[in-house]
């Protein structure tokens, strides 16, 4: 998953809620969250869904989001890009080398047998983009909890790459610490219900000197049928919500 990065800062006064409340009225996601401990604050408009799990079923769920096509204002156009991202192989090959990896990950908590794939290569609309988007479940062991699942699944397959652990070193000695891009935020429930998301599409903040400054990412995942420039313009689309909730604050 290669990334571009975007970093600025908000107006005096001005307050990374604000930039929360606009994405939450314009262009909101359904995992869309804000977070803040101290000087440090995170918005969030993530589409996708790392992790769900509900202890009274034991049911696991995770919707891993590979395969990404625009929005267009013209309703036949904008079909057209929904079908063209459906029917690419290209796309289509991403997203299944990631259930592939998400089925691993389950396997190592949920009961012998239960891993299996509900949807394949469904195409889900978002303001700005369409995605393809797979849904993995799985039954958890008696004695899996929240701490267990995540530990087992951490990061999230759809930013690693494959094979997993592999990636991870080779992302390791070529850039920095993300921060809280692409890690994942989650709500655990009274009950040991999860919640979890995917960080993209989420600003980090930090208050220095009384004006929050923040850093923005948006990447695309890389295969060996992947097109620079496709890719690049991939990003864009993928940052325009949020570019347009942080102008004029």
């Amino acid at each position: 998953n290669i990334a571009r990065a975007w970093s600025g800062a908000l107006k005096p006064g001005r307050d990374p809620f604000e930039v929360f409340l606009r994405l939450q009225k314009e262009r909101a996601s359904p995992f869309g969250a804000y977070w803040r401990v101290g000087d440090r604050a995170l918005v969030s408009n993530s589409p996708e869904l790392f992790l769900a799990f509900d202890p009274a079923s034991r049911r696991i769920e995770a919707r891993p989001i590979k395969g990404t096509r625009p929005r267009a204002d013209d309703f036949d156009q904008d079909q057209a890009l929904a079908s063209e991202l459906r029917a690419s192989l290209k796309d289509r090959a991403e997203n299944l080398m990631i259930v592939d990896l998400m089925r691993n990950d389950l396997a190592r908590v949920s009961r012998p047998g239960s891993v299996q794939v509900e949807t394949l290569f469904e195409v889900e609309h978002h303001p700005t983009v369409h995605h393809l988007v797979s849904t993995v479940t799985g039954e958890a062991q008696p004695a899996v909890g929240t701490a267990d699942l995540l530990e087992a699944t951490f990061p999230p397959g759809s930013i690693t790459g494959a094979p997993k652990h592999q990636a991870m070193k080779v992302i390791a000695a070529h850039e920095p610490p993300r921060g809280p891009w692409c890690g994942s935020l989650f709500l655990i429930g009274d009950d040991g219900a999860l919640t979890a998301s995917v960080l993209i599409r989420t600003a980090g903040f930090e208050l220095k000197h009384d004006v929050w400054r923040y850093r923005t990412l948006a990447g695309a995942g890389i295969v060996a049928d992947s097109n620079p420039a496709a890719e690049e313009a991939e990003t864009d689309v993928k940052m325009s919500a949020m570019r347009q909730a942080l102008v004029g604050v």
